[in-house]
């Protein structure tokens, strides 16, 4: 079953349970269902644009399904996105700097091939 599926699949059963105040239908549309597909859309998004891998997208959408219990484990997913992310930008200022050195290095050898190097 793909994402989508088991989220409406998910989502359906937890409404006719009366898991989610105000839905007991059984057409997943017809009390506010469509928004809910469009904002996990929009988060399935923002965590692709982070760098999570499919798998890791529905791990997420699994623990979010399961509620409040599964805070601390997302919790540590985000956590461990975020430092992988600020290594690779770390690892970027580490290049930037190194091409800032060999830029500076041309520009003085051009310099004193065009005016010598002695004062």
């Amino acid at each position: 079953m793909n994402l989508t599926g088991w989220i409406s699949q998910n989502y359906l059963y937890s409404c006719n349970r009366g898991m989610v105040s105000g839905y007991g239908c059984t057409d997943f549309y017809c009390r506010g269902g469509a928004v809910e597909i469009e904002a996990e859309k929009m988060r399935r998004r923002q965590l692709r644009a982070m760098g999570f891998s499919e798998k890791e997208i529905l791990y997420y959408f699994k623990l979010l399904a399961a509620g409040e219990c599964s805070d601390l484990e997302r919790l540590r997913m985000l956590g461990d996105k975020r430092k992988e992310t600020l290594d690779q930008i770390h690892e970027l200022e580490q290049n930037i700097m190194e091409m800032d050195v060999m830029r500076s290095e041309i520009r003085k050898n051009s310099y004193e091939e065009q005016y010598g190097s002695g004062l």
